[in-house]
């Protein structure tokens, strides 16, 4: 009888697919008695400290995430130093394998199939990544997000005069790490760029010697991108 293959608490029973990144692995979840979906980062990638971060960045953001059709996400964690998060096994066939095998798909099967990619796409992308850490932000904090206008300047004296900046609307930090957060769409008109800024709604506080400040709004840089 061979010996089991474990990573965590799964019990590996196939690989199901292997690409650039890495490797997916069918496996079995003895205490739930469940299937699930292992993705595994490519042993030949685990040096690189950016990659990997943003591998379990992603994945934990993805596991913020509860929508029909987007896969849950259970574990995330690492195996023998290759970080892995295991997620929701979905029996049948892909929309790939679908298209590939189909001669002629019904319109209105084609619409619905179209509408539940569109929603869990919009699920995903609703998540604004922050490259601001624990030290900046707390879990519940909400934020204007800024998008900084075409800088004006002085033709005569070459002085910038400023710039009309917009507020595309507001968003809710749900997670925080030691260098980044992870908010949630609370009233965006649109979805921010790289590069665009985040303002605190409440003003900042213990900083009695700046008397000039302590009304104002605390100033935050650097919203980086969105999902």
């Amino acid at each position: 009888m061979s010996e089991k293959q474990l990573i965590g608490r799964y019990e590996i029973v196939s690989e199901h697919g292997r690409g650039g990144m890495g490797v997916v692995f069918k496996a079995w979840e003895e205490s739930l008695q469940r299937f699930v979906a292992i993705k595994m980062l490519g042993d030949q990638l685990t040096d690189d400290e950016s990659l990997v971060a943003r591998f379990l960045r992603e994945a934990r953001a993805v596991a913020d995430l509860n929508h029909p059709n987007v896969v849950q996400v259970f574990t995330v964690d690492t195996h023998e130093g290759r970080p892995y998060f295991a997620m929701e096994y979905v029996e049948g066939e892909s929309l790939t394998e679908l298209i590939r095998t189909s001669r002629r798909i019904d319109p209105q099967r084609a619409v619905r199939l179209l509408k539940d990619v569109a929603s869990g796409l919009g699920a995903v992308h609703d998540k604004v990544w922050l490259n601001l850490g624990a030290d900046s932000v707390a879990l519940g904090d909400r934020l204007n997000v800024i998008s900084k206008g075409e800088e004006l300047i002085d033709p005569e004296t070459g002085i910038s005069l400023g710039s009309s900046d917009t507020v595309l609307g507001e968003v809710e930090v749900a997670q925080v790490e030691e260098k980044y957060s992870i908010a949630k769409n609370v009233s965006m008109s649109s979805m921010p760029a790289r590069g665009d800024k985040v303002k605190a709604l409440e003003a900042a506080s213990g900083m009695e010697f700046a008397s000039g400040w302590k009304n104002e709004p605390q100033q935050f840089s650097g919203l980086a991108r969105h999902y």
